[in-house]
């Protein structure tokens, strides 16, 4: 079993091929991190334990007495939960309020449990496996002062360099008690010697890759929009100086929840480093009644020494393989058109069914008929909430009919939390939209959120949902939320639990998608949120694929495909070709097939050229599907490092095929263009069929691709397969 406790040493070993993590249980009890990090057969436990001689003592009224002479200190040991309040001076990872108003906290060990397997965490998202591949430890601690359990939960996944961590707090005190923060996961770190990677950006401009040498202080990643948010994403890597794409260890964090969050990375006077990982503080508290308890979300905590590249693919696999829905992991994903770019509102049932003719003639797969389809939506100004059809605009039962002549699946676009001022579903409840008692609401693309937090208005949304599902066979759902909250306030809840709001919201929307997940589980959810609002792995564990950004221009999809690759997999990647850029329609699919492909634009508008174009372009998606959803990608040229271009590679499993992609954004000063490959067999030959030429694997890897004479100008690209002979 991959989880020991050696009771003689007071260690936990969590260990499988590639890592170890190493807690110690101190002389007085308390957790202390001693390592993670590569695999260790063996360990001295008297080197790995940071030595103080700056002893502690407690004092209880009568006599003093020393805790601990040596291994512990609350100022500087590395902790698995640090408490508030009792010496140590950084960031905690639990604050509570009693009911005196005290916030001190100061948890030590009782027991543990190993077991083989791993609990679903009620109402959340988080990695599944089975039992022969996670092992997990529980660890329970108490503050005795108030009474107060925490149980600390460690998955250690069997075939990946992965760690799980989560947190429960139950109160067993006679008193209530106030949650003040409460973060999934603490990771203590001896050195300060990092670059730290994370994902920012805006609307149009998500997750781009920045990186920065991480110094004395705090560097606070954050959203308190009610999600995840375009700005940042809750992932984190620090890397080690001397990482990069391919050598190198990394340390990563990934956070499985969509709403607000927080990641602290703290650098110490000792140059130790902290991090926590968990629910955003300031928009959270929490209020546990006598046997009460509270689950935080789940971390993904994942270790390489293979530098950047590694720690992606690994996210890739993990991320498929443990938490999307199996029933969509083999599901081969149909090239869908999207009616919103070529449409917007302005359609009707005419217009749609010539639409469907063309796409059928194209090749397309399945049809999605986006915003403006239900009650009397013709604008963004009104009907968000009333989800039934307007009959006067579209007929979807001729639609549903025409698609199902052609074998072709049928998806609709919904906006499931937000509701309109100019709606049947506010004028009927009006408290079903959060807003302040005596204040102004804030409108944000016309429209109001609805308060996932009740169960009344989850149901309701769910109801109307399903009804259509069912009357229309629905296939597939885009999932929207194209606004952030303000005046965040439920009517449903007392002034004392209105900290509680936000999780709640979240855990509503989680609802609803978890029933649709149950009640149709061939339903394919695609989450949207203004774009790339929300892309984070709490979505995907409902909906395997995302939306990746409203911004489809093939050159700025560069920066933005790469950073939510940097910890997301391509088959989750939304990624279409549209009618309105300054690129070809090559280089459009040679980028979208990065993502999941797809089209978003008027087929009726396209001339003959592009039509034949765009039937190559599917038998290409189709032939390389297996690479492109499942392979290991590597970039040859990040568009984060270099102005001028782009590459990256599919391989497949076996590395036996491969398919490379280079995109030039602004020409180069060199006269010559040479790209080295990765991931291929050193002593295999493979055959470039574009070139119809035979390259030595080690040769192609080293000396690389010579591009020159192939004239790939600005916004030009080129795509080329490979085969092992």
């Amino acid at each position: 079993m991959p989880i020991i406790y050696d009771k003689k040493k007071r260690v936990f070993h969590l260990y499988n091929k590639d890592i170890s993590y190493l807690i110690y249980i101190s002389l007085d009890s308390r957790l202390i991190h001693l390592h993670f990090g590569a695999h260790l057969k063996d360990y001295d436990l008297d080197t790995m334990i940071y030595h103080t001689t700056n002893y502690y003592t407690h004092f209880d009224g009568e006599k003093e007495h020393i805790s601990s002479l040596y291994d512990f200190n609350y100022e500087t040991s590395l902790m698995e939960l640090a408490s508030f309040n009792k010496g140590d001076y950084r960031s905690c990872s639990i604050k509570i309020k009693n009911h005196n108003g005290d916030e001190t906290t100061d948890f030590t060990y009782v027991s543990h449990k190993i077991y083989k397997g791993k609990q679903k965490l009620e109402g959340l998202p988080c990695l599944k496996a089975s039992e022969d591949d996670v092992t997990t430890l529980e660890i329970k601690l108490i503050d005795k002062a108030i009474n107060v359990v925490v149980i600390l939960q460690y998955n250690i996944l069997t075939n990946y360099p992965v760690i799980t961590r989560s947190m429960k707090v139950i109160n067993q005190a006679e008193d209530e008690i106030i949650l003040k923060k409460a973060y999934s996961a603490t990771l203590d770190l001896k050195t300060s010697d990092y670059n730290l990677y994370y994902l920012s950006g805006r609307y149009g401009k998500e997750r781009n890759v920045c990186k920065e040498k991480i110094m004395q202080g705090c560097k606070v990643l954050s959203s308190i929009e009610g999600k995840s948010s375009h700005n940042t994403s809750p992932f984190i890597a620090l890397a080690s100086l001397d990482a990069c794409e391919d050598y190198g260890e990394v340390y990563s964090c990934n956070f499985i929840y969509s709403g607000n969050f927080e990641i602290k990375v703290e650098v110490d006077k000792c140059e130790f480093t902290r991090v926590l990982v968990g629910i955003n503080p300031e928009t959270f508290e929490y209020v546990l009644e006598k046997n009460q308890s509270f689950q935080t979300p789940e971390v993904i905590l994942l270790y390489t020494n293979k530098g950047i590249g590694e720690m992606s693919r690994i996210y890739h696999k993990v991320i498929n393989n443990h938490l999307i829905s199996s029933n969509f992991l083999n599901m081969k994903r149909p090239v869908l058109l999207n009616s919103w770019e070529g449409c917007y509102f302005d359609f009707d049932t005419d217009k749609i069914l010539k639409i469907i003719d063309e796409a059928h003639q194209l090749g397309i797969e399945m049809f999605v008929l986006d915003d403006g389809w239900f009650a009397k939506r013709n604008d963004d100004n009104s009907s968000l909430g009333d989800w039934y059809v307007n009959n006067e605009k579209v007929d979807l039962n001729k639609v549903e009919k025409r698609l199902r002549q052609y074998n072709m699946k049928f998806g609709l676009w919904f906006e499931p939390e937000m509701i309109s001022y100019n709606s049947s579903l506010y004028k009927n409840h009006k408290d079903y939209a959060i807003k302040c008692e005596n204040r102004d609401y804030t409108l944000m693309r016309h429209q109001m959120v609805l308060d996932m937090s009740r169960q009344d208005v989850c149901d309701n949304i769910y109801k109307q949902m399903s009804d259509i599902i069912d009357k229309y066979h629905i296939d597939y759902i885009k999932w929207d939320h194209n606004r952030s909250i303000t005046e965040a306030y439920s009517k449903h809840l007392d002034s004392k639990h209105m900290g509680e709001f936000y999780h709640r919201f979240m855990l509503g929307t989680y609802s609803i998608l978890e029933r649709l997940n149950n009640d149709y589980p061939s339903l394919f959810i695609e989450s949207c949120c203004g774009g790339g609002g929300r892309y984070d792995a709490g979505m995907l564990y409902y909906s395997p694929q995302i939306w990746t950004s409203d911004e489809t221009d093939a050159i700025e999809r560069l920066s933005i495909q790469e950073g939510t690759s940097f910890c997301f997999p391509c088959s989750s990647m939304g990624s279409h070709v549209s009618a309105n850029q300054r690129t070809s329609y090559k280089t459009k699919a040679y980028v979208a097939l990065q993502g999941t492909f797809g089209y978003e634009l008027d087929p009726l508008k396209l001339d003959d050229e592009t039509k034949a174009l765009i039937k190559k372009q599917i038998k290409t998606y189709h032939e390389f599907y297996d690479l492109t959803h499942y392979g290991d990608l590597y970039y040859l040229i990040r568009p984060s490092n270099n102005a001028h271009q782009a590459s990256w590679m599919f391989v497949s499993q076996d590395k036996k095929r491969a398919l490379f992609t280079y995109v030039v954004t602004l020409k180069n000063k060199s006269m010559l263009t040479y790209i080295k490959l990765k991931g291929l067999k050193e002593n295999k030959y493979y055959y470039c069929k574009e070139k119809d030429k035979t390259y030595y694997g080690k040769f192609l890897m080293e000396v690389g691709l010579d591009l020159t004479f192939d004239y790939i100008y600005s916004y030009d690209s080129i795509m080329l397969s490979f085969i092992e002979k």
